[in-house]
């Protein structure tokens, strides 16, 4: 038998408490990051979908306008229902909770279609004015249709899960003051034609790696008018794919791609500014002449266009 004397057992509680106490400060530090000044958090409500057909759910049609505050939607491998969240509701000090909105949810059978719609009521300068910050969990099996605004607030979207692969089957992200970032996983697969990620101010990041398409994409559009696109594309592990274009166009911000391509895919870069730069580590012969690599047209192609008008195009290829 090993004896511990009366030092160790100090010790062990003294490293239990500062453990303890760690998780308990980290809840608060991140409890205060979303708070804003002059903000409290008033309440946690949760919500969760339930119906008598929602074991045979395959499909949420997710509609969010959340005018004042963030979302943060990712997956979960087990998760017990096919979606939770929860709204933490941040007041100024005449704010009351009865305020705030409500997630509506019903379904058909086969599709749950679940909404949040949470306008602006109070203006910023009023005492009671609120903000609801949005935390969603959505069983990774479901495949998920997402359409999603806000004014004053950040989207955080992460597709990927461990095991099971996640099927996107509509992305309309818009943020007008707010960021947006989007991370495809390895695990993650796009099934839709048309895609729309917008910014009107703020930063666009979309991580893009080894995503499997289901279908052709028509027409993905990358936009933003004075913000920053920075996307991250690494597609070298995927050998069966589907025709995509991309539409990446700035007004006065900068758009940067990093890349990383397998070499059966076909490539098709345009890159056109108006007073802005552009900087490449490929040959893009000139505005109306794009680059094309020595596979272009293959079997599946990717074709880029970039559009900037007083910003700046940086297209470069990612290196390990």
């Amino acid at each position: 038998m090993v004896k511990i004397n009366k030092e160790q057992i100090v010790l062990a509680s003294i490293i239990g408490a500062i453990i303890i106490t760690a998780g308990v400060l980290t809840g608060v530090i991140l409890t205060q990051t979303e708070a804003r000044l002059g903000y409290t958090l008033l309440d946690r409500m949760d919500y969760t979908y339930d119906s008598e057909t929602v074991d045979s759910i395959t499909i949420i049609d997710l509609m969010i306008n959340n005018d004042e505050g963030n979302i943060f939607i990712s997956y979960e491998e087990d998760l017990e229902n096919i979606f939770e969240a929860e709204n933490r509701f941040y007041g100024k000090k005449d704010a009351i909770v009865q305020d705030a909105s409500e997630f509506i949810g019903s379904d058909d059978g086969t599709i749950a279609s679940i909404s949040f719609d949470a306008p602006a009521i109070f203006d910023t300068s009023d005492s009671r004015s609120f903000y609801n910050n949005l935390h969603i969990k959505i069983r990774a099996d479901i495949l998920v249709k997402y359409t999603i605004s806000t004014t004053l607030g950040d989207v955080y979207l992460v597709f990927d899960s461990v095991l099971t692969q996640t099927v996107i089957s509509k992305l309309d992200v818009f943020s007008s003051l707010g960021d947006i970032s989007i991370q495809f996983g390895d695990n993650t697969a796009v099934e839709s034609s048309t895609l729309n990620t917008h910014i009107l101010n703020g930063s666009l990041d979309i991580n893009f790696d080894n995503v499997e398409l289901l279908s052709r994409i028509d027409l993905w559009n990358i936009t933003s008018d004075k913000g920053t696109i920075d996307i991250h594309m690494d597609q070298s592990d995927i050998e069966n794919n589907f025709n995509a274009t991309f539409n990446i166009a700035t007004n006065s911000g900068k758009a940067d791609m990093r890349y990383k391509f397998p070499e059966s895919l076909g490539i098709q870069i345009s890159a056109i500014t108006s007073t802005g730069d552009i900087s490449s580590d490929l040959e893009i012969p000139g505005p109306f002449t794009p680059y094309q690599n020595d596979v272009f047209p293959a079997e599946d192609n990717y074709v880029f266009s970039f559009t900037a008008g007083t910003g700046s195009i940086k297209i470069k290829e990612l290196v390990f």
